[in-house]
């Protein structure tokens, strides 16, 4: 087992690579939906 200060270490020195790794799969989820929005008018003319 890791002692209350290792633990605490080890949050502070993860916490931000996972903060970047959620805010990067943010970013690119709203990419993929501002492009499915941009098709959307094209898909409703082809009809």
């Amino acid at each position: 087992m890791l002692s209350e200060a290792e633990q605490i270490a080890f949050q502070i020195a993860v916490t931000p690579f996972i903060a970047g790794l959620i805010n990067e799969l943010a970013i690119s989820v709203q990419l993929e939906v501002d492009y499915l929005i941009a098709l959307v008018p094209y898909l409703k003319n082809e009809k």
